[in-house]
């Protein structure tokens, strides 16, 4: 045979056959006519709807999406999820509702008290009051408000700038704050602490809805026979005048069967 018309002989190698097949390194990227791939965010995606500026804040806390705006939506993931009107600029309102805060009680001194607040909606407070049934001359008070740590008062999260004059005669003591506050929908602590023992009107012992917000050590308690329902919480530890609101409440005892001091908010 002429070995110029021979088959030549190939090695076995992919890369000796002619008019062979293009092969690809098996990566996506390595395909032709292929749909682009995105990072899965939101923001990749061409032709999506407009989000609303509720998409990328979190719910119930300052900045946030208010708290039930969406009324499957509380507080810390549903706490309270019922819906009250806005509350109204100018005016004041009680720590707590269908509770009335006209129990008058004498304070000992260098004791902090800690009495609930409900906030049901978002509430932008200018002012802290206290309401004196019977001042004593020369004395003072301090109102702060504490975070909620597991139904009992945590941190202070602000407290009015100067003393409450509980020296006077009855009557509403109303003190700015330094700027106004937000509290979101949830519950707080008003703390008080005082140099002298004054009157001071709170939150009675007589109340069953006190109960339901900070429990109770028997469901004696919880039924209230003779003024026996929780009011608040006291301080286990002293905390002289002089110290100051402390940065955290620390330990608490509940208080039976007497009233805890109470604050007023007044709504910026």
């Amino acid at each position: 045979m002429d070995a110029s018309l021979k088959p030549v002989a190939k090695s076995g190698s992919y890369a000796d056959l002619n008019n062979k097949p293009t092969l690809f390194g098996g990566n996506y990227a390595d395909l032709s006519g292929k749909p682009t791939l995105f990072s899965g965010v939101y923001a990749d995606l061409s032709g999506k709807p407009a989000l609303g500026s509720a998409a990328s804040k979190d719910v119930g806390v300052t900045g946030g999406v208010a708290s039930f705006d969406d009324p499957c939506i509380g507080s810390s993931g549903g706490t309270f999820p019922n819906r009250r009107h806005g509350y109204v600029s100018g005016y004041y309102y009680p720590a707590l509702r269908t509770v009335r805060q006209d129990t008058a009680y004498t304070v000992a001194a260098n004791t902090l008290y800690a009495s609930p607040v409900l906030i049901e909606k978002d509430m932008t407070i200018a002012a802290l009051v206290l309401s004196v049934s019977s001042g004593v001359a020369s004395t003072h008070g301090l109102v702060g408000i504490y975070s909620d740590n597991a139904g009992k008062p945590g941190n202070k999260l602000f407290e009015a700038p100067t003393a409450f004059n509980t020296g006077i005669t009855a009557d509403a003591v109303e003190v700015a704050l330094s700027s106004n506050q937000t509290l979101v929908a949830g519950v707080y602590w008003a703390v008080t602490l005082f140099d002298g023992a004054p009157g001071i009107r709170g939150i009675g012992n007589g109340y069953v809805e006190t109960a339901y917000l900070i429990g109770a050590g028997s469901a004696y308690n919880v039924l209230y026979v003779s003024g026996s329902a929780p009011s608040g919480y006291v301080q286990t530890a002293s905390q002289t005048y002089s110290g100051g609101l402390p940065a955290t409440f620390g330990g608490v005892s509940t208080r039976y069967g007497a009233a805890t001091p109470a604050a007023i908010l007044k709504v910026a």
